[in-house]
């Protein structure tokens, strides 16, 4: 036992060649798989597989976390020309989304116009360069190429699938347009929201709807003296049960998707100027109304 504990102990160890390091072989492979990816591969650095998304790939140590929230009045119908325009609304808010911030898509239909609707989508946005890791501390490294990718398929697997619903529900008449519609309830609902109303960066509101209140509140473009100037309207005792909370600092876009008739009663310029009355007065920093024609034009 003694003399083979003495012959192992005077073996002469391996010693590595002076010309080169114990990495030069590991690194030399991940730089050729990544050069035969064409700058499409991915390179994770060391330590990074320690910070992971959770299920929707929101990082927690990434902060302060915004939010981009679309509001979708599904209960109308609409134009071809109107639908492109959704689209391209969409699309546009998905592409502009900065890294981790929160995004979801609230849908109303003739069955939830009562209460506020659940999210179909929620996620959070993915990082479209390096810089966007790096900003947020986040020690990861990946080519623009592989991250441009990934953004467009997790809107093409998460968000394109809502949309394309919500117009095919519509084209096969098979949902109910619902008789009222409680705009004035469902914003006050989503401004008291926690994610909407705790998020520390940048927050954005998007809206999709005709613009018409119709509940006991009000009944837009139906009831004569309904629509009143919103400096009218908010002295009403029946506006303080759906006063929003303070949307300070919001940006919110407003697409209007407007009839060939309102009606006696109203006017789209009257709803135009109604709306961003009204978020300008639960202290919204922007507001922008988008008039969606049926013919396509502004």
């Amino acid at each position: 036992m003694n003399r083979r504990a003495k012959s192992r102990s005077s073996r002469p160890r391996r010693r590595t060649p002076a010309t080169g390091s114990k990495w030069a072989v590991p690194m030399a492979v991940g730089a050729i798989a990544l050069t035969a990816l064409g700058g499409v591969g991915y390179a994770v650095v060391s330590g990074a597989d320690t910070v992971r998304p959770d299920d929707l790939g929101c990082y927690e140590s990434a902060a302060p976390q915004g939010s981009t929230t679309i509001w979708w009045d599904a209960s109308m119908s609409w134009s071809p020309s109107q639908e492109r325009d959704i689209r391209a609304a969409v699309a546009q808010a998905w592409e502009t989304l900065p890294f981790n911030d929160r995004f979801s898509v609230i849908t109303t239909e003739a069955d939830t116009v009562g209460d506020l609707a659940p999210r179909r989508v929620e996620l959070c946005g993915p990082a479209r360069s390096e810089s966007d890791y790096a900003r947020h501390g986040i020690e990861k490294t990946a080519s623009s190429g592989f991250l441009s990718n990934e953004a467009d398929k997790r809107f093409h697997e998460a968000v394109q699938p809502v949309v394309d619903s919500v117009f095919s529900e519509t084209k096969a008449q098979q949902k109910v347009l619902a008789i009222d519609s409680p705009l004035l309830e469902q914003f006050q609902a989503i401004s008291r929201g926690s994610g909407f109303r705790d998020a520390g960066g940048r927050k954005r509101l998007l809206v999709i709807s005709d613009g018409i209140q119709n509940t006991e509140i009000a009944r837009f473009c139906d009831v004569k003296g309904d629509l009143p100037p919103f400096e009218r309207f908010k002295d009403k005792p029946e506006y303080a049960r759906v006063a929003p909370a303070a949307m300070s600092g919001v940006e919110v876009s407003f697409y209007l998707v407007l009839h060939a008739d309102y009606g006696p009663h109203c006017t789209e310029d009257e709803l135009a100027a109604f709306w961003s009355a009204y978020f300008e007065e639960a202290g919204a920093s922007r507001v922008a109304v988008y008039r969606l024609r049926p013919s396509g034009k502004d």
